[in-house]
């Protein structure tokens, strides 16, 4: 008699121990359609149920086409995960991003919505920069030291540098369609323009890509790393995955990352030597000519300032 109340409590158990999951499964889903407070907003049934829809269309790089479809079948605001909204309006962005609206909707009151942890990460940089601090007020100091650089005066210095990358861009294309008849990889040679511009903004330097009709070696390795750090951001939305990251990613990619953040330092390291001297009009020139002081390997200006960790963290973004 014993055996058989052993035996029918063993089976109990497992069968608790089995319907578990299902159980948590059922609840889960109920709760997201029915009960949680994103539950009145429109959006697909599935993505609502779960993330990983999301997370397949980011992977598979067509989650901007996707959005575009809920966009015109549900309206300008459509539920794509259990806790996640996208606004399809311009005005969305100014109030969910900008503080003195929020306030001014507040009445005043010195609050602004916070952020989402999940979705914010420096990936192993030491200080954070301008896209991944959570702190409203790291981030307002770091824009404001950064705008300088990027006044009406200031982009019109970069002016001469855009028009000859342009007139490159378009001789380039001019040569391969034309000249040897050659079928035109119109995204490689947006590509080229934009990270020639970019490394003279930056670092004062062009990555020569439009005269090589090819991607230096350092900006195809940039791209590598930048698709690694969507599929990790993706590990990161689920839950105590932040912890386990450092073990779970692969040596491959952890390499790739450290060796992107050192050659972009080594490149800034070598700019702030050459300080004002060379009278470029990239980043660091401006950030000079605007009257903002070099202190410490960062600059500064007033009660304003911005670090060498925060510049090499920009920088690496």
């Amino acid at each position: 008699m014993q055996q058989v109340l052993d035996f029918s409590r063993t089976n109990t158990f497992i069968l608790l121990l089995a319907a578990t999951p299902v159980l948590y499964l059922t609840y889960t889903i109920i709760y997201n359609l029915y009960i949680s407070p994103l539950s009145k907003f429109p959006g697909p049934k599935l993505w609502a149920c779960s993330e990983v829809f999301y997370q397949r269309a980011i992977v598979k790089g067509v989650a901007n086409r996707e959005f575009h479809k809920f966009f015109e079948k549900y309206g300008p605001v459509v539920r794509i995960t259990p806790k996640e909204l996208i606004f399809g309006s311009a005005a969305a962005h100014r109030d969910i991003y900008s503080t003195t609206h929020v306030q001014r909707q507040l009445g005043g009151r010195k609050e602004v919505l916070s952020k989402d942890e999940r979705l914010y990460n420096s990936f192993g940089m030491p200080e954070d920069h301008m896209v991944s601090t959570l702190d409203h007020r790291v981030h307002a100091r770091q824009r404001r030291m950064i705008g300088t650089a990027f006044s009406d005066r200031s982009v019109r210095e970069l002016e001469p540098m855009l028009l000859e990358n342009i007139d490159k861009l378009i001789n380039g294309l001019r040569k391969q369609a034309i000249e040897q008849g050659k079928d035109v990889d119109i995204k490689q040679w947006m590509n080229y323009t934009t990270f020639d511009i970019t490394g003279y903004v930056v670092f004062g330097e062009s990555f020569r890509c439009l005269d090589n009709a090819a991607l230096h070696p350092w900006v195809a390795f940039m791209t590598d790393s930048i698709k690694a750090q969507v599929f990790m951001g993706l590990f990161l939305r689920v839950p105590g995955m932040k912890y386990l990251m450092p073990y779970l990613t692969p040596k491959k990619v952890a390499a790739a990352l450290s060796e992107h953040q050192a050659l972009t330092y080594n490149r800034l390291e070598q700019r702030l030597e050459q300080g004002q001297a060379t009278e470029k009009a990239d980043l660091i020139g401006l950030l000079l000519k605007n009257g903002i002081t070099q202190k410490a390997g960062g600059f500064s200006s007033g009660s304003d300032h911005i670090s060498k960790g925060e510049l090499h963290a920009n920088s690496t973004m």
